[in-house]
């Protein structure tokens, strides 16, 4: 998260989490229970002033779209994904971890 952003759009992004994410159930059945302040920070995207380290922002409706279908594992790691974007989820817990466009650099 770039540092520009601010506090209260951290705050903003993790009340529209809890909105809309926590308490929804996948689309293969995980309950969403928690999210982490990194799937927060990574949903929000970052702006470097390099290129090389920019990250595309995940809009929340998004990822509740993503959480909607089913997960598929990719390096021992479960995730939604579509071609553009991936969340990964903790299916034991039902936490979010993180939030990523596919391509972000």
């Amino acid at each position: 998260m770039s540092p520009i952003l601010g506090y209260d759009v951290y705050k903003a992004r993790a009340l529209e989490m809890d909105e809309k994410l926590v308490g929804m159930t996948t689309g293969d059945g995980v309950t969403i229970t928690n999210y982490t302040a990194h799937a927060v920070t990574r949903s929000l995207g970052y702006t470097g002033l390099s290129k090389k380290y920019q990250r595309g922002e995940v809009p929340v409706d998004t990822i509740k779209t993503l959480l909607s279908g089913k997960r598929a594992e990719t390096n021992n790691s479960p995730v939604y994904r579509n071609a553009d974007y991936m969340v990964s989820v903790n299916v034991e817990t039902g936490t979010i971890i993180q939030a990523n466009p596919v391509e972000w650099n």
